[in-house]
Parts: C-alpha cells; structure tokens; sequence
C-alpha cells in the first residue's frame, strides 16, 4: 500500500513560486485553510494563478484590492466574491457548458 503523504499549512505554502498555477478543490472540497492564508505569502511571490471552479471563502487573495497585482483567479462561476475579484481586476471567467 502506498505511504500517505501530509503537509502542514505552513509548509505547503512555503512551496509556492512566482508564476506558480494553483489548482484547488470546489465547493466542499476547497482547502479552506490554504485559501484563507495565501494572501499572507504575498509580499515574496509575483503572479501566482489560483484555479477554483467555485470557491466558497471570502479569500483575502482575491477580494482584496491590495492583492491584485499578486493573485489571479480563475473560475467557472461567478458568485458576488468572484465579482469583487472582477472589480480588482484579478479574476478571469472560464466559459463552460
């Protein structure tokens, strides 16, 4: 059987690099703890991307207007949170049917 592998939050977000893509859980399945403390890596890293067909927390990354320049979001839906991401400037819609 294959050894399961865990991460601590800090550790996980240690990893992240400037230009990295992010691809997370939906809905239920989003790591709500990863997304509520990625804004706090911002002052080291550069255009990171954040894929999240329907993010459900009110993530600073992509809500606040401090982190635009640092943060993009890319989803499926476009929920009022997601709209403020628009408003920022660092939210991009993916057409899907």
């Amino acid at each position: 059987m294959k050894e399961l592998k865990y991460s601590t939050l800090n550790s996980a977000l240690k990893k992240i690099r400037d230009g990295d893509y992010i691809v997370i859980g939906m809905a239920g399945a989003e790591p709500k703890e990863f997304v509520t403390h990625l804004h706090e890596i911002a002052d080291r890293i550069n255009h990171v991307t954040v894929t999240n067909c329907l993010p459900l927390s009110k993530a600073e990354y992509f809500t606040n207007p401090l982190y635009k320049d640092k943060f993009q979001l890319d989803g499926w839906f476009y929920n009022a949170d997601m709209r403020k991401g628009a408003e920022n400037g660092n939210f991009s819609f993916i057409p899907n049917h």
